[in-house]
């Protein structure tokens, strides 16, 4: 049968085709599987540095909320308290801040709606940590909200030390727990910028490869090739 194109053609274009594919595949595949495993590999490790930094952050925050708390406990300035509780709520990462008495009662808080309320040890957000033995527990846990949003809860123990004796009974070990909902929001743009970089870079290292690979097959192979194809197609 009659060819619509000279046989060196069609041998030379056939050469090209599968070897370029060839090499895209052989180059892409690998390149993907591994770039792409250590870019999640890497953006999961900051996720986990930048919870860890929070968790340090709302540790140290929740301390020294307590340690101002307890000055004006101390005082007796009920007032001076809950003027501290409001300034704290104000703060634009801070979702909640409350004093609960040891029977999970609301007794201040920067929003005032919630004073009052017992708060359930059996909610599914206090679960994490009262499903765990009170030695087991951790300080602070990434908590999901019934609205959806994610927070990071602080729960710090508020000791009853020697000068709480005066309106505290001593047999108590604690007077209470200071609660602090800290806004997963500070983690997300350095988190975006994270995974934009974790997985722009592979996809340029690959487009970067492949050009260089296509360019030095098409050099050093497809081109001697494609003459030898058409020397033997005359």
């Amino acid at each position: 049968p009659a060819l619509d194109k000279p046989v060196g053609v069609v041998i030379s274009l056939s050469i090209r085709r599968s070897l370029r594919a060839k090499v895209a595949l052989g180059f892409l595949v690998p390149l993907a599987l591994l770039l792409g495993g250590f870019s999640t590999i890497q953006y999961v490790r900051h996720q986990e540095a930048h919870e860890v930094a929070l968790a340090l952050l709302a540790g140290q925050t929740s301390q020294a909320v307590e340690s101002s708390l307890r000055n004006e406990m101390l005082n007796r300035n009920l007032q001076g308290l809950q003027n501290t509780i409001d300034a704290i709520g104000q703060g634009d990462a801070i979702r909640a801040v409350s004093v609960l008495d040891l029977t999970g009662r609301v007794a201040v808080a920067a929003d005032e709606l919630s004073v009052g309320q017992v708060l359930d040890n059996s909610d599914p957000s206090c679960q994490p940590c009262h499903r765990l033995s009170a030695e087991e527990r951790p300080s602070s846990i990434i908590v999901e909200l019934p609205s959806g949003e994610r927070i990071f809860r602080s729960m710090n123990p508020i000791e009853n030390r020697p000068g709480c004796h005066g309106c505290h009974d001593p047999a108590q070990r604690l007077n209470g727990l200071l609660l602090i909902d800290i806004s997963m929001d500070l983690l997300r743009d350095p988190l975006s910028i994270d995974l934009r970089e974790h997985f722009l870079w592979p996809i340029a290292t690959i487009a970067a490869v492949l050009l260089s690979a296509n360019f030095v097959i098409g050099r050093l192979v497809i081109r001697p090739l494609q003459n030898t194809a058409q020397a033997l197609g005359r």
